[in-house]
């Protein structure tokens, strides 16, 4: 078991690695979305995904989350790329996923490593 420890940890740096060189260059590939423009006109997806109904009293919690990270960097282009994936999330949900999921992962690590 202490000898897959390591293989587990250079596996990690590799993909921690790889992790950051998609990062930083698919940050400079803004041709695909260009591309992609051509052919799917990514304004309605924005337009879809702003129109919700609001038959609600009060604001829920993603609302008032959504509001609040709304005036942060990485907001509007998540929130572009949710709507080009036709995905019903909004960015609140998908962050509280992604850290709930990242939680699992780690818990789910740790008891298998153990």
């Amino acid at each position: 078991m202490t000898a897959l420890l390591p293989v587990i940890g250079v596996l990690f740096l590799f993909a921690l690695i790889g992790g950051g060189i998609a990062f930083v260059l698919g940050r400079r590939n803004r041709s695909v979305d260009s591309r992609i423009e051509e052919f799917v006109e990514t304004d309605s997806f924005l337009e879809f995904a702003e129109e919700e109904p609001d038959d609600r009293q009060g604001k829920d919690i993603a609302d008032r989350a959504d509001s609040a990270l709304s005036g942060r960097s990485f907001f509007g282009p998540l929130r572009s790329q949710i709507a080009k994936a036709d995905v019903k999330l909004r960015v609140s949900e998908y962050l509280a996923l992604t850290v709930l999921a990242g939680i699992g992962a780690a818990g789910a690590a740790y008891f298998l490593l153990n």
